[in-house]
């Protein structure tokens, strides 16, 4: 089960009354946020960035890792 599952599951046994301060916080948290567009070319510099800051790691385990989240956002 991904994390998305997961926030789901806990979310669909909450009540209207608890989901309010939930709904208010997301609502609060979009109006900040400018997101970066996704785009080919964001995704290529992040992953170049977390190559940087993790470069004990091998580029194969990053690349399994990404693929697994993206496999992850399929499901």
């Amino acid at each position: 089960m991904t994390t998305l599952e997961k926030i789901i599951q806990d979310l669909s046994k909450m009540d209207e009354q608890q989901l309010e301060p939930i709904s208010a916080l997301i609502t609060s948290l979009h109006s900040q946020s400018n997101p970066a567009p996704c785009d080919r070319q964001n995704i290529l510099q992040f992953i170049q960035q977390a190559r940087q800051r993790h470069p004990q790691r091998a580029t194969a385990e990053i690349d399994r890792d990404l693929q697994a989240e993206r496999n992850s956002w399929d499901s």
